[in-house]
């Protein structure tokens, strides 16, 4: 069974900051079903590149960004299967993925508040 995954890393101009800054949303779209969640990283909407989908500045930031953004492209298009996507991202999205991509450490018995 052919399994159609589709990722999309777009500024959400809807959640733009007090600065004008927008947050940088990944969406993954498998067989129909979309999981979205925030990276967490703000941009200058007029240096995103949205063909290449990254930042398109010759600052030091911006390449930190950009290679933080192929980390997870990485990570979601070749490491996991379309049955882990399902299992990684249903639930608790952003949980899962920090937890992936060892981008927060929390302590192992610290409870979830978001549950």
């Amino acid at each position: 069974m052919k399994q159609d995954l589709k990722l999309h890393i777009y500024p959400r101009s809807a959640k733009a900051n007090k600065q004008g800054f927008y947050p940088i949303y990944v969406r993954i779209t498998l067989n129909g079903k979309r999981w979205e969640f925030s990276t967490k990283k703000f941009i200058n909407p007029k240096i995103w590149d949205a063909k290449n989908a990254k930042i398109k500045s010759t600052v030091t930031e911006a390449s930190s960004i950009n290679n933080y953004l192929n980390q997870i492209k990485t990570h979601i298009t070749t490491n996991l299967s379309a049955s882990e996507i399902e299992k990684y991202y249903t639930e608790r999205v952003r949980s899962r993925l920090r937890q992936m991509m060892n981008v927060l450490s929390v302590p192992a018995d610290r409870k979830d508040k978001r549950n």
